[in-house]
């Protein structure tokens, strides 16, 4: 049985390798059942809601689904159907949820999962199509750790009651940090790895829990890099227990793909923790620089459900040029303004590194975003002169703290003086103005007209 186990985990993996995949029909996309939100962290004693979707479907009359988790970790208190079968209420459906939660297991002992179903009722009611919300899961943390949300036994039919071709994504919940697969070192830069050099980078895993099986592939700029050997790390095997590896480098095309497996070994072995998957050994080429970019990492647990983590690239640059970019100078137009004037805030821009740059530049009155401007082109140790309008109308009274951001060129090593704060912009407020009435004024007119009536007449009649 641990045989077969590791056969289907390999045959998983190896369908990521291969890149294959379902086929649509008819330039129709298949349809997917998917938790929303994928990923949910959320700490212990809290509660938390999901939804089950589905997307690009036509004609669903009926659907079934189990989603399982760690019952350790979590409990189900509500399952609610959602809104698209029915059509917002609109037509009528059957729906049911059974819960198995750690303290109210099934006959047969299993916990942790939900199994939800629903049918539209009627012999030709509307089926529904398009994207929505099948139903809503609410959990509560239980313990820390992490889990997936697996979906499985999932049915689409139609209504025609035929079965659909569908794919499914899993969620994950976490209350620890993800795993990590990462380049190591993150960053090879070195002026003295000229072509004909040699160098090795690992690609490396921590924080993982009770991983099984792994796959990934790697992408770099074939023109400067040649890979010469790959090798397995220990990280599954920690030279005890067996394990198949494959690779395979596509060096014209700057591809390496490699996936591991252990194979007839107990769950229990299933590795956590920190270690190396593998190991790659780089000849250089040319001088220049590229991205070491770590592309469709799958890890598995035993049952073949996937482990939430997260990828971050390398890079290699054996140009010798430094990467940094600056804010030199801010200056606003006015330090004290009336509120609805308008203030121009001038920022420099300069290049400190040796590469040509492009970057962008982002002021902010305290930690609200006054405008983004873009620098294009700019040559080694040149600078350009930015300028914002800010219109403070609206705005209360204080003193306002003015900064400028530039933001960071991939691989720069030095970011401190890519921020400029520069004083305050004191707000006033604005100046009150006095107007009368409209009926006022007239009433005044006519006084006044009244008045200059009346005088008139008393002079004519002192001539008289």
């Amino acid at each position: 049985m641990l045989k077969v186990k590791s056969f289907l985990l390999l045959f998983l993996i190896m369908l990521s390798i291969l890149g294959l995949g379902t086929t649509n029909v008819g330039g129709q996309e298949e349809p997917k059942l998917f938790v929303n939100p994928p990923v949910v962290s959320v700490s212990l004693g809290k509660t938390f809601t999901v939804d089950v979707k589905v997307a690009d479907v036509l004609n669903l009359y009926t659907y079934q689904f189990i989603l399982s988790w760690e019952p350790s970790l979590l409990d189900v208190t509500s399952v609610t159907e959602g809104p698209f079968l029915s059509a917002e209420g609109t037509n009528p459906t059957s729906f049911f949820s059974v819960i198995f939660n750690e303290h109210e297991p099934d006959p047969f002992g299993v916990s942790g999962y939900v199994k939800v179903g629903c049918t539209l009722l009627g012999i030709t009611p509307p089926a529904a199509s398009g994207d929505g919300t099948l139903a809503t899961l609410k959990f509560l943390v239980k313990e820390e750790g992490n889990t997936s949300l697996h979906l499985s036994k999932t049915e689409l039919v139609s209504s025609l009651m035929v079965p659909m071709a569908h794919g499914a994504e899993d969620g994950y919940f976490q209350s620890l940090p993800p795993a990590e697969i990462s380049i190591d070192p993150p960053i090879v830069v070195d002026a003295s790895l000229q072509p004909g050099s040699v160098f090795r980078i690992n690609i490396s895993i921590i924080q993982a829990i009770e991983v099984y099986a792994w796959s990934l592939n790697m992408s770099w700029d074939p023109a400067l890099l040649n890979v010469t050997s790959v090798e397995e790390g220990p990280f599954l095997n920690r030279s005890a227990y067996d394990t198949t590896f494959n690779k395979q480098i596509l060096q014209e095309e700057g591809l390496l793909y490699a996936n591991c497996s252990l194979f007839g070994e107990p769950p229990e072995v299933a590795a956590s923790g920190n270690g190396t998957l593998v190991s790659v050994n780089f000849l250089v080429e040319a001088v220049g620089s590229t991205v070491l970019e770590l592309l469709d990492t799958r890890l598995l647990n035993y049952e073949g459900t996937g482990v939430f983590h997260v990828a971050n690239n390398g890079y290699f640059d054996n140009s010798g040029f430094r990467r940094d970019v600056s804010v030199v100078s801010v200056e606003a137009s006015q330090t004290t303004v009336k509120a609805g004037d308008s203030v121009f805030i001038t920022v420099i821009a300069r290049n400190e590194g040796e590469a040509t740059e492009n970057f962008d530049v982002i002021v902010y009155w305290g930690d609200s975003n006054i405008g983004t401007l873009s620098t294009s082109d700019l040559s080694p140790g040149a600078q350009k002169t930015l300028t914002f309008s800010w219109k403070t109308e609206g705005m209360a009274e204080g003193n306002l703290t003015i900064k400028a951001v530039a933001s960071a060129v991939i691989w720069e090593a030095n970011t401190d003086d890519n921020t400029y704060i520069n004083g305050y912009v004191t707000i006033t407020p604005p100046e009150e103005t006095f107007s009368l009435p409209p009926t006022l004024i007239a009433a005044v007119v006519v006084v006044i007209l009244i008045i200059v009536a009346v005088i008139g007449v008393i002079l004519l009649r002192k001539r008289g």
